[in-house]
């Protein structure tokens, strides 16, 4: 993973920071933004709240009455800067149950017509695709 050389704390509301990794859409920063995150769950810093990693960002909430603005942002930091390149915690599949057609599904024909295939193509493309997921809440 290449180095974050743009990294930036910002107050986000009164019990919240926002850690911009970076400002454009790449997954390499993505990585970064979840090692980050990672990196901020197993350091257990004092109040936090909760964790939700963004595409480029990372959203920090924390307790104000158990921790102050300052330490969030300089626990942030020092983890940031003791971070070298420590990999990502490992993935997981997750296999989400789809219903295609019919009632749980009335759109499906109109996909179908609208980009020109069968409905048979439409499922089988559908359901042979991985989706990365990006942004998800993770306490």
């Amino acid at each position: 993973m290449p180095a974050v050389s743009n990294l930036t704390v910002h107050p986000y509301g009164d019990s919240a920071v926002i850690v911009n990794l970076g400002s454009q859409l790449d997954r390499s920063v993505n990585q970064q933004v979840h090692a980050l995150a990672s990196r901020v769950m197993q350091a257990q810093l004092p109040g936090i709240c909760e964790i939700v990693p963004g595409y480029v960002s990372l959203v920090i909430h924390f307790d104000p009455l158990q921790t102050s603005l300052p330490a969030v942002m300089d626990g942030v930091n020092d983890l940031h800067a003791s971070s070298g390149q420590q990999p990502l915690p490992p993935a997981r599949r997750v296999e989400i149950p789809v219903c295609y057609g019919g009632e749980r599904g009335p759109d499906l024909d109109f996909v179908a017509r609208h980009a020109g295939l069968t409905t048979a193509e439409v499922i089988r493309r559908h359901a042979a695709a991985e989706y990365t997921v990006y942004m998800i809440r993770l306490m």
